[in-house]
């Protein structure tokens, strides 16, 4: 499943893309796929005509000479579904953020838009497994996909309370009317 993104310049590393590569390539974010079990693979349309397809989110930063990044550390888990939807929730655009890593580091950011799997076969309808992600253009320049619990928002007109998101409890439960 292969769904559109805003057209967002982007640099590609070089080693994804050429036999013998250094350095980035600019392009601009064209789509993103989701295959079960597997990251999230994007499509970027380069500067040179190329409509390079299957690049993983490591390979993609919002500046040159952006320090490398582990594929565990840019995105935290594999596609629950093949089915997803894109969508920017307005209030969130450009908002600052920081984002707990999975090695434990904060980064800070801004969100740029979010991932939502929508699958009817599979963990996306599950509470306990269902989470969106939410593409974060960090400061350093890496693309970082993460779920919401490991993100907070700093929007100081919106957001004047220090959270600790740690004391937050998961919703683990399927809503539905009892008719």
């Amino acid at each position: 499943m292969n769904k559109n993104l805003p057209p967002l310049t982007v640099f590609v590393r070089n080693e994804f893309i050429f036999k013998e590569g250094t350095g980035f390539t600019e392009g601009r974010l064209v789509s993103v796929r989701a295959l079960s079990n597997q990251v999230n693979q994007f499509q970027v349309l380069l500067l040179n005509g190329a409509l390079y397809t299957g690049l993983p989110p490591h390979a993609i930063c919002f500046r040159e000479n952006t320090p490398e990044i582990d594929l565990e550390e840019a995105i935290m888990w594999d596609n629950i579904s093949d089915q997803i939807d894109v969508i920017t929730l307005d209030l969130l655009r450009y908002m600052p953020c920081v984002v707990k890593t999975t090695n434990d580091r904060f980064i800070e950011g801004v969100y740029l838009f979010t991932i939502d799997y929508v699958g009817n076969n599979d963990l996306s309808r599950d509470p306990e497994h269902w989470k969106m992600t939410h593409v974060i253009k960090a400061d350093s320049g890496e693309m970082l996909i993460y779920p919401q619990y490991r993100i907070r928002f700093k929007d100081p007109a919106l957001c004047y309370e220090v959270a600790d998101l740690s004391k937050l409890k998961y919703n683990t439960t399927t809503w539905m009317t009892k008719r």
